[in-house]
């Protein structure tokens, strides 16, 4: 059997600008999934939504990005959620000495599952800890070679914790749909 591929989305993004723009749009970032002694911490950060927009014959389409994850417990989307800006972890450049994202070193931008730690989103659900819960819905994708956008949403909370509404981010991260089998070619 052929591997899944890594990836259904590629598009050169530096993660620093998404990273910045995620911050000016008034989100702040948390840290990833993370054992701390015996208990177990989930992704912590301020809370988006993420939409995907495409053309198909000739009309625009809007989803949430859950709509494209299958549930393998359920056999379902993934249920629509708040996902977790949790900024990436923090690494030394060897070629420039800086600190920089890691997120930046893997070009990778949101995980489905928690122990990728690199990304600046995470999967905010306790399943997220199991690697295997979620995968990309084939039969839900657009077309392959469909150019996509895809949004950002800050998730506002009021004082009584309501939520307040939505303020978006102007970053998109477009692409082409695409089965890449990154994880195939590099073994």
């Amino acid at each position: 059997p052929v591997p899944e591929p890594e990836g259904y989305l590629e598009k050169p993004v530096e993660p620093e600008e998404l990273y910045q723009g995620l911050k000016r749009i008034g989100l702040n970032p948390g840290k990833p999934a993370r054992e701390e002694g015996a208990s177990y911490q989930l992704p912590q950060g301020d809370k988006l939504r993420i939409t995907i927009e495409w053309k198909q014959t000739g009309k625009l389409k809007s989803a949430p990005v859950e709509s494209f994850v299958l549930d393998v417990k359920t056999g379902k989307a993934m249920k629509e959620m708040d996902w977790a800006f949790t900024g990436s972890r923090m690494a030394m450049n060897p070629e420039t000495g800086k600190t920089v994202l890691q997120a930046s070193a893997v070009k990778n931008l949101v995980a489905l599952h928690h122990l990728d730690a690199t990304v600046l989103i995470q999967n905010p659900l306790e399943d997220g800890r199991d690697d295997n819960r979620y995968k990309v819905n084939l039969n839900a994708l657009p077309q392959e070679g469909t150019e996509v956008v895809m949004k950002f949403s800050k998730v506002g909370k009021s004082a009584d914790g309501a939520t307040a509404g939505l303020a978006r981010i102007h970053w998109f991260v477009n692409g082409r749909v695409q089965g890449v089998g990154f994880r195939a070619h590099t073994a």
